[in-house]
């Protein structure tokens, strides 16, 4: 809006990481990045999508790591279905 401060689509800014407050975001932005990419060099892009569910085992056996819970608190779900 000023004259003289950055906008976010100058060049320098093209390829910056973005930390945004909403996933919905984080994945537009995302979404919108893979587009340029795929048409600057060329090339389709492949859309699927995947299925996971975490596991409610508890191996005891298996590292703190691979029992700890990995649900993003962000989400309702870590399911995620097209739009």
């Amino acid at each position: 809006r000023g004259s003289g401060k950055p906008k976010l689509n100058q060049p320098r800014f093209r390829n910056v990481s973005v930390i945004t407050a909403r996933n919905s975001h984080r994945d537009k932005i995302n979404e919108l990045g893979c587009q340029r990419f795929a048409q600057e060099n060329g090339k389709s892009l492949t859309t699927f999508y995947s299925v996971d569910r975490l596991s409610a085992d508890n191996d005891e056996e298996g590292t703190k790591k691979q029992r700890r819970n990995t649900v993003n608190p962000r989400r309702s779900t870590n399911i995620q279905y097209p739009q």
